[in-house]
């Protein structure tokens, strides 16, 4: 067990010259360690550096260091004898090899020539000679969408429908269902979209509970109602505008 736990110490081979880091490192509680301390540390030598050696793991190490360099030294040579000459081509004063010459034709310091803008010729002076310092790049950066001022929609709502359900608490999905909406189209990213949009509601008889089904009482519509996708997708579509008696009654059927 110590001749292992030595083999995996860095350096190879040794071990902690204090009895009880030694115990600790062969994983021994102290107190049996004490008994057998004779026994394990026998043989291992402390040397010029505070640690412990043994003689027999030292002469091991020694063994297998040589090995390794030996195998070191005969992979080299082997990749050195069976590695591919290079040819090289004779350019002056230089050699240029083969790899160097395939590199210099796939990589051209020469530069491409400007395109000619519509409407002029080669040659012109307006157009020679150009360098990228004189083109004029236009960058198009894409606009922001504003926040959604959820408060001043509120408020127009309060002021354009004031007979229908006022909304009192405005978090969670009623806050994410009216975001949505106002980033889908950037028409609606502006108040006078809304404002617009609730005076069209409005004037829905269904929507605002001036009429009632044949089943049931008058609608009552609430912003959250509104908001959620499907219903908002039906308001813009007038599928909610005032018609005929008939119209109306299949239409509140449906909803």
């Amino acid at each position: 067990m110590t001749w292992i736990t030595a083999w995996r110490s860095q350096p190879v081979g040794t071990m902690p010259a204090s009895p009880r880091v030694f115990a600790a490192r062969i994983g021994m509680q102290w107190v049996p360690f004490q008994d057998a301390a004779e026994v394990l540390m026998r043989g291992w030598v402390q040397h010029a550096d505070g640690l412990l050696y043994h003689p027999v793991i030292t002469e091991r190490v020694l063994a297998m260091s040589e090995k390794r360099l030996k195998d070191s030294v005969r992979v080299a040579t082997w990749r050195a004898r069976n590695a591919k000459p290079r040819n090289t081509l004779q350019t002056g004063d230089t050699d240029v090899t083969d790899a160097d010459a395939t590199r210099d034709e796939r990589v051209s310091t020469t530069p491409l020539p400007l395109p000619i803008p519509k409407g002029e010729k080669e040659g012109d002076e307006a157009t020679l000679p150009r360098t990228d310092s004189t083109i004029e790049k236009t960058v198009t950066k894409k606009k922001p969408v504003p926040d959604c001022p959820h408060g001043d929609i509120i408020r127009l709502w309060g002021e354009k429908l004031p007979s229908a359900v006022q909304p009192r608490t405005w978090t969670g999905a009623r806050a994410d269902a009216l975001k949505a909406r106002w980033r889908e189209d950037p028409d609606r990213q502006s108040l006078d979209w809304w404002t617009g949009f609730f005076e069209h509601i409005e004037k829905s008889d269904f929507l605002m509970g001036r009429t009632s089904g044949r089943d049931r009482g008058p609608f009552s519509i609430t912003l959250d109602w509104l908001c959620e996708a499907r219903n908002f997708a039906k308001a813009l579509d007038g599928q909610y505008d005032n018609k005929e008696p008939q119209m109306v009654s299949l239409l509140q059927g449906g909803i």
